[in-house]
């Protein structure tokens, strides 16, 4: 009986640890598939923000090129490139995620309207510098005549 129960322990010892094992592996392909997909989504967010910055850059090189500025076109072609490269690896890491892609297209359409409302936002910076400048000349011309004035009074010419 000696032998019977010595292989019944063994036996139960073996089936624990193996038990064991199989949580640890388990674990260990949990944390695994955590930290890919936490990898998966830096990537995602890095890509994100270059796919933002050149389409904001198309938007402005767009908007200069319809404004006359024929240079833009080089710009245009560039971050279109730029933009149709990182088109299908965010579009196969938003798959991947289970996100939907199509918030490339509304990024595009953000960034348009950000690059519009920045460059009205610079005209109107430009016009209130021009309407300082105004001033300021306005206000020199006043000096000079005031100036004038003064000399005018010190040569006795006006009382």
């Amino acid at each position: 009986m000696g032998f019977l129960s010595i292989f019944k322990r063994d036996r139960q010892e073996n089936i624990q640890n193996l038990q064991q094992t199989e949580i640890r592996e388990i674990n260990d392909y949990e944390t695994k598939y955590n930290e890919l997909l936490e990898e998966i989504n830096m990537l995602k967010n890095d890509l994100l923000a270059m796919f933002r910055k050149d389409a904001y850059y198309l938007s402005l090189s767009k908007i200069a090129y319809t404004g006359g500025v024929e240079e833009a076109e080089i710009w245009i072609d560039y971050h279109s490139g730029r933009i149709s490269a990182l088109t299908a690896p965010l579009t196969r890491l938003f798959r991947i995620i289970g996100e939907d892609p199509s918030i490339l297209e509304q990024i595009l359409l953000e960034e348009k309207n950000k690059a519009i409302n920045d460059i009205l936002s610079c005209e109107k910076i430009q016009e209130a510098l021009e309407e300082d400048i105004k001033q300021l000349r306005e206000a020199k011309d006043f000096k000079e005549k005031l100036e004038q004035f003064k000399k005018l009074i010190e040569e006795g010419k006006i009382r």
